[in-house]
């Protein structure tokens, strides 16, 4: 046996130094936890759906409705003016069968993101 090196586990090699291969493997598991512990669902859009904005079009009035459009295009104005596109969204309701796996599929990709 080469001395400072332990045989690893059942298969009678020598390991490049196992103990060493196990803390750095929990090192990164406990990093991956850590960030796994990071990731939080934020909320960071306002969205109106058209067809409750039509419900409730008898109740406001033409004023509100000149209001939003105002809004919209100051916000639109904003986005161009940082070099930014027009905002394009998928928007997925909490009632759906994809919302939780549409926020897992985010919570991968951001987690892989941090962990580079």
């Amino acid at each position: 046996m080469i001395p400072g090196k332990v045989l690893c586990c059942t298969t009678h090699h020598h390991a490049c130094e196992c103990r060493e291969y196990r803390m750095r493997e929990m090192e990164t598991a406990l990093k991956c936890i850590a960030v796994w512990a990071e990731f939080k669902r934020e909320k960071r859009y306002i969205v109106i759906k058209i067809s409750d904005l039509m419900d409730v079009k008898r109740a406001i009035n033409q004023e509100h409705l000149y209001s939003l459009d105002v809004i919209l295009e100051f916000v639109e104005a904003s986005r161009r003016s940082r070099g930014k596109k027009p905002l394009d969204c998928v928007v997925v309701e909490s009632d759906w069968p994809e919302y939780e796996a549409t926020w897992d599929t985010i919570e991968d990709r951001v987690v892989k993101e941090m962990n580079k």
